[in-house]
């Protein structure tokens, strides 16, 4: 497949059928990965969204397929501006273990996507869950976190805030702490 026919294939549209096609075309020739992560992470391409999708899509079967590329998606995420794009992109991080090299500027970049409020945003949602993972990791930044999550509820209709307040306790109690 060349990469014309690849991004025929992304530019589809929305839906499964496209994502399964392409994962389809990349398990036959995994160097056809290279260019899906190439229009995910980058800014100005139309098919950035879709191919975001495909990467999350094969997260859910084979970690290790996208893994290599982790530092690399942490790295480009604040550069993109498409928010749907970055969202998707958090949700496939979730799935991994961050390490501590790569943790300061997800962080940064979860805690200034708390303060922005984009139209139909799942964005702060997967940045609290970002945050949320890093407490885990590393409890003795928990207050820290618990307070940029409630600074930002005021921001949120009420859909986000009762998710907000449930992370922020999962927080406190994974630091030990109790919540009123």
């Amino acid at each position: 497949m060349s990469r014309e026919e690849l991004l025929q294939e992304l530019a589809k549209g929305n839906g499964l059928t496209p994502i399964k096609a392409v994962n389809r075309f990349i398990r036959k020739d995994e160097s056809l990965l290279d260019l899906v992560m190439q229009e995910a992470l980058n800014p100005t391409s139309p098919q950035g969204k879709n191919a975001a999708w495909t990467l999350e899509y094969m997260c859910r079967r084979k970690r290790r397929t996208v893994k290599p590329y982790i530092p690399t998606i942490i790295s480009t995420i604040p550069e993109l501006t498409d928010f749907r794009q970055q969202a998707i992109l958090l949700h496939l991080l979730i799935r991994f273990k961050l390490d501590a090299d790569t943790l300061g500027p997800i962080l940064n970049f979860c805690i200034d996507s708390l303060r922005r409020i984009e139209e139909a945003s799942y964005l702060p949602y997967y940045s609290m869950q970002i945050i949320a993972q890093v407490v885990k990791q590393e409890p003795e930044l928990s207050r820290e976190f618990q307070l940029a999550i409630e600074e930002a509820m005021p921001l949120y209709e009420k859909f986000y805030v009762k998710r907000m307040a449930n992370i922020t306790i999962a927080i406190c109690e994974k630091a030990g702490k109790k919540t009123n």
